[in-house]
């Protein structure tokens, strides 16, 4: 299938032209699946209420990376010609907008290629397959719907261990989840033109957003409401609760395992013992745990 996006000129990120679209990097936000942004603060930078923020060492070090990926997954698409990417905005939605890291051109049709970097395997699954963070799944199912790829192939280099793999999302995986994607697309545009922000939830990110929205001290004094209070006083007495809690299973699991390295439910990782130097071990939780209802497979 032939790419159905309009080529339009790069959008750097952060820019006022790029803050005016929904790239494939923003769908995450907006369905609240992004460990990153949340759905508030997307649309509060989007409103131009906060700035555009800079990136980090982990963000350069990838698109510097992203040549060396993009090396490699030639290297295993010797048939396909690989080519650079370049930007595209859907045919019948200008603001709709995705800037794939490459494009293979194959027998059955071109295919985007979403290069990435990640310090961990956690949350990755067969290589081959699309099980692949959901975030990164939403992305991909972005740059079908703005270009009309009907494949997306994520190579990936990870850290630890350290080794590149590919993994391939064709339309039929997302196929169902597409009008419920356009759906919040939509929703989120509407309330960014009428002034209508999201609910505050429990990210850092809306946090860290709050912050910058109101960085001055006046000196004044503020009555809280009782409902919003309590709300408060209980969560905070709830989660001390809870951090004995849990401070009482991780001290059993830890006594569980022994001298062992690593604690698994159904083969997934759940705790690694680490020490420094000639410290005691201590444990380190997994970054992806197994939800309480997982199953051995």
């Amino acid at each position: 299938m032939s790419i159905t996006g309009k080529p339009i000129a790069p959008l750097t990120p952060g820019s006022p032209e790029w803050l005016q679209t929904i790239s494939a990097s923003k769908v995450p936000a907006i369905l609240g699946i992004s460990p990153w942004q949340s759905k508030y603060s997307l649309w509060h930078l989007m409103a131009g209420n906060t700035e555009p923020w800079a990136g980090n060492k982990s963000t350069e070090r990838g698109t510097f990376l992203e040549t060396a990926v993009l090396s490699w997954f030639r290297a295993q698409r010797a048939e396909a010609s690989i080519e650079a990417g370049g930007s595209y905005a859907h045919a019948d939605n200008e603001d709709w907008t995705a800037a794939p890291d490459g494009i293979a051109y194959e027998p059955d049709g071109e295919a985007g290629i979403e290069i990435k970097t990640s310090q961990y395997s956690d949350g990755w699954g067969t290589p081959g397959t699309s099980e692949v963070p959901p975030y990164y799944l939403a992305q991909a199912a972005w740059q079908m719907v703005v270009c009309g790829f009907r494949r997306v192939y994520i190579p990936v280099l990870f850290g630890q261990p350290f080794e590149f793999r590919l993994y391939v999302v064709n339309w039929e995986d997302v196929e169902a989840d597409i009008p419920v994607i356009v759906a919040a697309v939509v929703e989120f545009q509407t309330d960014l033109v009428l002034g209508n922000a999201p609910d505050i939830d429990g990210s850092d990110s809306t946090y860290q957003t709050i912050k910058a929205l109101h960085p001055e001290i006046d000196g004044t004094e503020v009555a809280v409401p009782e409902n919003m209070a309590r709300e408060f006083l209980y969560a905070h007495a709830k989660a001390e609760a809870f951090a004995k809690y849990e401070s009482e299973w991780k001290s059993r699991i830890a006594d569980h395992m022994g001298a062992a390295k690593k604690a698994t439910l159904y083969g997934q990782p759940l705790f690694t013992r680490q020490a420094k130097g000639s410290g005691k071990p201590y444990l380190v939780i997994a970054r992806t745990l197994p939800t309480i209802e997982s199953k051995a497979a």
